[in-house]
């Protein structure tokens, strides 16, 4: 087996927990990203945090 990075047996274990918090960082950090240039992006970030929730 490789030595690289393994997640630990907690967030294995409870990832459907850190999706709500991680949303909302996510939303939050949203307005770092709008500028006129990047609609697409935009939309596709906004898409994720929507995802997470419904998880």
């Amino acid at each position: 087996m490789s030595s690289g990075y393994r997640p630990g047996p907690w967030m294995l274990d409870n990832w459907s927990r850190m999706a709500l918090p991680f949303a909302v960082l996510m939303l939050y950090s949203l307005p770092v990203l709008l500028t006129g240039d990047n609609l697409p992006l935009v939309l596709l970030y906004t898409t994720l945090p929507v995802y997470m929730i419904h998880q």
